[in-house]
């Protein structure tokens, strides 16, 4: 798969994605939903870009675009990929250029004291 140098506006239609406080335990603690919302151009321009990050072998990617230890992702901007009241998201492989995916993943899961979802989708 040939990697996509060009950064921003990787998403065409509408989405919305947003943290959202769970308002029957935000006393409590700080429980945080995702919502990913929108309309079809949206969705699916979204699952194509998925699709691309779960496809490209990052060891061929010349090391110019992306250097040794990085990871590809694209960070996505309310009001530019997003919607207005969207939050600023970065969605990422978890795996690294030239290093084994199982073994970082693996330290990801044991170090975060939580799952490895959690470190494959950030939000602010």
């Amino acid at each position: 798969m040939k990697y996509r140098h060009t950064k921003g506006n990787e998403i065409e239609g509408h989405l919305e994605i947003r943290g959202v406080k769970d308002a029957v335990t935000e006393p409590v603690d700080e429980t945080l939903s995702i919502h990913i919302n929108g309309d079809r151009n949206g969705l699916k321009s979204l699952a194509e870009y998925l699709l691309y990050l779960a496809e490209l072998d990052q060891n061929e990617v010349d090391d110019n675009l992306l250097p040794n230890g990085a990871s590809e992702h694209v960070n996505l901007r309310p009001n530019v990929e997003l919607s207005k009241s969207s939050n600023e998201t970065i969605v990422g492989r978890l795996d690294r250029k030239s290093m084994a995916a199982r073994h970082w993943v693996r330290n990801v899961a044991s170090n975060s004291g939580s799952s490895a979802w959690k470190a494959a989708i950030w939000s602010s």
